[in-house]
């Protein structure tokens, strides 16, 4: 089950066509606590929340690319929205609700998804850019 959710996840990757969701309270401080929020934003379809996760370096480049910061997010979000599954995302609110599936769910997405993360300034950021070493 966790394996299926996992690959679904990366391919909605925040696929959030809402921004009005529910704010959650989130750190940056930790591999895992950016990873939770990660999975918080992709279960409440928080843009807002995945736009402030994204590594500096890829949020600058898309906003040059595209000339303002609001391009930029509808860019992105453009880009996947299309493969927003509701099904799971349902499934991740489960999951997140739950305080051990959601730590279950962390440590998978550390195992699979861990080479996102880069430290920046003291934070945790996703670089989903970054290859698998």
């Amino acid at each position: 089950m966790f394996k299926t959710m996992f690959i679904s996840m990366a391919c909605i990757m925040a696929a959030v066509t809402v921004c009005a969701a529910p704010k959650i309270s989130f750190s940056q401080d930790t591999k895992e606590a950016t990873m939770a929020a990660y999975l918080g934003a992709m279960a409440y379809e928080d843009c807002d929340l995945m736009w402030q996760l994204m590594d500096p370096a890829v949020v600058k480049v898309a906003i040059a690319g595209s000339g303002s910061e609001e391009a930029a997010k509808k860019e992105f979000w453009k880009g996947v929205s299309s493969q927003i599954n509701p099904q799971i995302v349902q499934k991740l609110k489960e999951v997140y609700n739950n305080n051990d599936l959601k730590q279950q769910a962390v440590a998978g997405l550390m195992q699979q998804y861990g080479h996102w993360l880069v430290k920046v300034n003291g934070k945790w950021y996703l670089n989903i850019f970054n290859e698998k070493k």
